[in-house]
């Protein structure tokens, strides 16, 4: 009997519901109560697989499958988190895969009769043998031994595939790898003669991809490597799978890398035709001969082309015709033959007359002008002016008491709202300045006018007369 749903397993782990069931096992989600409610995936061997008479056999490939994902570390593989029992049963708890498996795509795609995405099954094969390659690079290699869609899942939140079933993972040389394992279809040659080795997953993952290109299950064929028919794809993608799936393993790729980077290199160059047609020796049409390609006919050509030339030279080459000499101006006008009656007479008087004009003299030269040095006009030097002093801000010694007082004398602690009052400023008081003589004294008497300074410098006498 199976786990049921809001069952408690081992006080910690709340199931939710079943996510897949096999011969072996039943795959459930549940809930880690003690982990902050985070989700997991807690799988089983049935009560049935436990009673019949491989029960060893089987409780021996669930241990070895914890085993083999506890040691491992990839995006791509969901990891271990717990191993516990309860009573004959046992139990593994595993990271969580929201999603669906690339079987389940086969399935929506048929139903909707939609085409398979080609470049996406591509990339997916690529991120899957990159998988591959990280397990057979461990020491010893780890050989899954069970690739196919139905254990390919797709994260419904990254987009990315994981491989998971690792109940068939076997060590390269343990002591079970001669047990024959896998499913029909899938399987290498020499898997199904129990000698899996790490091109065993390479031909696993060609079968796949043949299956999620054409839809159709894949069938048991030992003899023959696989040949799909991929119309509208283009071409070099079926020579790779037929190479992934050779019947030896020696005429296969070397390992999941070589054939990740062919499929990379149809990725990148989809043009190239990975099958080499066989070369074709190339024949040139007959033409037929025109009129020239004949004796005659060259000589003709020959000729007309020589005297083409022959006529080019000569045009370039004549003699131009110098210029008529009536059409020419004479520097002096000269008349060739006497003017007879009044109009010679007359055209010598007026020649006569202009040259007896005298002709006008040229105007003279204008004086050259002399700059006069003007010592007024050139700029004197004027220093700047120097700014005057400021006049110094006496401060009254009482101001400076008072604004003292009031700063000694604030409190120490105060409010915001403290404002200090403003200083008061007292007038000096003005004081009459005491009596000083004048400077000059004048006395009158008797005897005259005396003048006298307070300096004590002199005295003026004057008597009167």
């Amino acid at each position: 009997m199976g786990l049921e749903p809001e069952q408690m397993l081992h006080g910690r782990y709340r199931i939710v519901r079943i996510l897949k069931s096999g011969g072996m096992g039943s795959v459930y989600e549940a809930i880690d109560t003690k982990l902050a409610d985070s989700p997991c995936a807690v799988k089983e061997i049935h009560e049935a697989a436990l009673a019949s008479n491989e029960s060893g056999y089987i409780q021996t490939r669930f241990y070895e499958e914890m085993k083999a994902l506890v040691a491992l570390d990839h995006a791509a593989i969901p990891k271990v988190r717990d191993y516990l029992s309860e009573g004959d049963k046992v139990y593994i708890v595993m990271e969580l895969v929201q999603g669906r498996s690339l079987q389940e795509e086969i399935e929506q795609r048929r139903e909707m009769k939609q085409d398979a995405p080609v470049d996406y099954i591509a990339l997916d094969m690529i991120r899957l043998l990159d998988t591959l390659t990280y397990l057979h690079s461990q020491q010893p290699p780890v050989i899954h031994r069970d690739v196919k869609p139905a254990n390919i899942l797709r994260d419904s939140r990254s987009g990315q595939i994981k491989l998971v079933d690792f109940g068939l993972a076997r060590a390269a040389g343990g002591p079970n790898t001669q047990t024959v394992v896998g499913t029909m279809g899938y399987c290498a040659p020499e898997q199904m003669m129990g000698k899996a080795e790490a091109r065993s997953d390479v031909y696993a993952v060609g079968v796949t991809m043949m299956h999620l290109l054409t839809g159709v299950a894949p069938e048991m064929e030992l003899f023959e490597a696989r040949k799909p028919e991929l119309p509208g794809v283009r071409p070099g993608l079926s020579q790779i799978i037929e190479k992934a799936t050779q019947i030896k393993p020696a005429d296969r790729y070397a390992d999941a890398a070589e054939m990740s980077l062919a499929l990379q290199q149809w990725l990148h160059r989809p043009t190239q035709n990975f099958a080499v047609p066989p070369p074709v020796a190339l024949t040139r049409p007959q033409q037929p001969v025109s009129p020239l390609a004949s004796t005659r006919g060259k000589l003709l050509a020959a000729g007309f082309v020589l005297s083409a030339l022959v006529s080019g030279y000569a045009v370039g080459h004549w003699p131009k015709p110098r210029p008529s000499q009536a059409l020419m101006p004479s520097a002096t006008p000269s008349i060739a033959k006497p003017v007879l009656g009044s109009a010679a007479h007359d055209l010598k008087a007026e020649a006569k007359s202009l040259a007896s004009v005298p002709k006008p003299s040229p105007p003279p030269a204008a004086p050259e002008r002399v700059p006069v040095y003007n010592q007024a006009s050139v700029p004197q030097y004027q220093p700047a002016p120097r700014p005057r002093p400021k006049p110094a801000v006496v401060v009254q010694q009482p101001v400076v008491r008072e604004v003292a007082r009031q700063v000694f004398s604030r409190p120490r602690h105060r409010s915001n709202n403290y404002r200090p009052a403003p200083p008061v400023y007292h007038q000096p008081v003005y004081r009459q300045p005491a009596y000083q003589p004048p400077p000059v004294q004048i006395q009158a008497g008797g005897n005259g006018v005396q003048a006298q300074f307070n300096g004590g410098g002199f005295q003026v006498r004057a008597g009167w007369p």
